[in-house]
């Protein structure tokens, strides 16, 4: 049934705030965070005759007291009242001044009076019991029927007779007879009160703040959490999953952990597995671990590089002594697959609308882009979307490539199965690969990258299911079940993401529009 005046809907209930199990406002917990506590009247209606703070600001960890007369000679305004609603006279309802805090006059008790603000919630408490209020009680009335009552106390000078606005709709005369005419009428009398004076709990939100403020390989240790890699990687080799390196990455709170190579389906495992032993370590330790590819504008996001090698029995296909870079013609035609059908790919290897804040970010000062978003390659080109890093010498099984597109959210099975697949294609297919770059590809021009041949992989993940919907290579290797499956999940996602009006448009267009 559509939705009317006077309808019955059913009352929604939150099962986790009801069982315990979930988190209000007040249960967020933050490192040098600052406590609130406000001084609330007594009474329904009374006068402030006089605010005696010094106690309570002289109180210890107190960091400040605010009276209503304070916050208005600061210049912070009376909340602003936006209605459409006309009175009978055609004018707007009126809206008297709200303050944060009462000024001079309490209209319904539980009214905020006097806020303290200590670092810690019970100094904040004890501070708040030491404020003293001087009330003169006035009349008051707790009823709409008492409100309107000719000689009743004045509520706001504003609004005479307690009246904000009387509005009328249609044709009176019209309706007057009509009710005449009627054989019986009905007369109900219904009270709407939908004024909230006093929230009991706001809908609020934490941001979330890194957990440390290291940088790239910083060793110094951190108040918080600054033993979690130590742990995370015992718990790793605990269950037999061999790291290799463990290091602080460039952003804050950013950690790196490369696990040791192993075949393409126990690599997908150990991958599975080392999120979750991450998000428990974390749990442990007091913190978050996300794997969110871009969690903070400003910081660099979090990718997961795979470094790929084929071998033939003992053999490393992709070794060739006699290369500049010790890289077999298998090892290039291998890249060239992968460029060749990197666009196809990009909605497995960066599946999720945050994927693409990471790739097409912006620019950070003083860091060249580890986020390839241009389909070419490089020797130690860290801006490049494939890399060759550098060989061993001596050591054949060290020639590899490495793949810096895939995040670290993306789904392993299938990234390693397309990844694979595209370079098995570049092989079957002998295809040529493109020449090298050298510079950061990121800084260079929309004209200069068009003038090298250097294609954008899609911008975001609607293009890049465009792009994958037309791919044989994708639907032969996912299979038409998961394939299809997987283009409407994420078409599904994408079109609640477009849906939702974000902080930015509500920030940028909000107080201009």
């Amino acid at each position: 049934m559509k939705f009317g005046i006077g309808q019955a809907v059913t009352r929604r209930e939150d099962d986790r705030l009801l069982t315990g199990s979930g988190k209000y406002a007040d249960d967020l917990r933050f490192a040098n965070e600052s406590h609130l506590v406000l001084v609330r009247s007594p009474h329904a209606h009374a006068r402030i005759v006089a605010v005696a703070t010094a106690a309570a600001q002289a109180a210890p960890d107190v960091l400040a007291v605010f009276t209503g007369a304070q916050l208005a000679a600061d210049g912070v305004l009376a909340f602003p009242v936006s209605t459409e609603l006309m009175t009978a006279a055609g004018k707007p309802m009126s809206g008297p001044p709200f303050f944060p805090l009462a000024t001079d006059t309490v209209r319904f008790v539980g009214q905020p009076v006097v806020a303290v603000i200590a670092a810690t919630r019970t100094a904040a408490e004890s501070a708040a019991s030491e404020v003293v209020i001087d009330y003169q009680p006035l009349p008051a009335v707790a009823s709409l029927d008492a409100a309107l009552a000719p000689g009743a106390p004045l509520l706001w000078a504003e609004s005479p007779g307690n009246v904000a606005a009387v509005s009328k709709f249609g044709d009176a005369a019209a309706c007057d007879a009509a009710f005449a005419r009627a054989s019986h009428v009905t007369r109900i009398h219904i009270d709407n009160q939908r004024l909230a004076p006093v929230t009991m709990e706001p809908r609020a939100g934490a941001a979330p703040e890194p957990a440390d403020v290291g940088g790239y390989f910083d060793l110094t240790s951190h108040d918080v959490a600054h033993d979690f890699r130590r742990v995370a990687v015992d718990a790793l080799e605990a269950m037999g999953i061999s790291v290799e390196f463990s290091h602080h990455e460039c952003a804050p709170g950013q950690q790196e952990i490369d696990l040791r190579y192993a075949d393409a389906l126990t690599t997908a495992d150990n991958i599975m597995t080392f999120r979750h032993m991450m998000k428990e370590v974390a749990l442990q330790q007091n913190v978050y671990a996300t794997f969110m590819p871009k969690p903070f504008t400003d910081q660099a996001g979090s990718g997961m590089h795979m470094h790929l090698s084929l071998f033939e029995g003992d053999r490393n296909a992709f070794h060739d002594p006699s290369d500049e870079l010790n890289l077999s013609k298998t090892g290039r035609s291998f890249m060239a697959g992968l460029l060749r059908h990197a666009r196809e790919i990009t909605a497995v290897t960066n599946q999720w609308v945050n994927s693409y804040k990471r790739l097409f970010g912006d620019p950070l000062d003083g860091l060249v882009s580890e986020a390839p978003a241009y389909v070419c390659w490089g020797h130690l080109n860290r801006s490049a979307l494939l890399r060759v890093p550098m060989h061993k010498p001596g050591k054949a099984n060290s020639s590899r490539i490495e793949v810096r597109s895939p995040d670290s959210a993306c789904n392993p099975y299938l990234t390693l199965a397309l990844l694979l697949s595209a370079g098995l294609a570049g092989i079957e297919g002998e295809y040529e690969l493109p020449p090298g770059a050298d510079e950061d590809v990121a800084a260079l021009t929309d004209a200069e990258r068009a003038a090298m041949a250097y294609e954008d992989l899609p911008h975001n993940l609607s293009d890049a299911l465009r792009v994958m919907e037309s791919s044989e290579l994708v639907a032969e290797t996912l299979g038409e079940h998961v394939f299809d499956y997987f283009l409407r999940n994420k078409r599904a996602e994408w079109a609640d993401y477009r849906a939702k009006v974000t902080p930015y448009e509500l920030d940028r267009y909000l107080p201009i529009l």
